[in-house]
């Protein structure tokens, strides 16, 4: 099965809407940035002491775990 292919800006859309759907409004000051790597990409989201935007960290980052097997970042 051959993968989507997005840009890092859809990567991140598809990330934040999916955790907005299972946490409600994005918190403010939480970035994501997508790295393309040599077999494939990986998400980095910001560090946050705030334990209600640790959560979204949390859920982001298992989101973009999941996506990664699904979801090819385009040159």
């Amino acid at each position: 099965m051959s993968k989507n292919v997005m840009t890092s800006s859809e990567i991140i859309q598809v990330i934040e809407s999916e955790a907005i759907r299972q946490l409600g409004p994005w918190p403010q000051g939480l970035d994501i940035f997508i790295y393309r790597l040599e077999y494939g990409w990986e998400c980095l989201i910001t560090y946050t002491d705030d334990p209600v935007a640790s959560k979204y960290r949390a859920a982001a980052l298992r989101i973009g775990q999941a996506q990664e097997n699904i979801i090819a970042l385009r040159d």
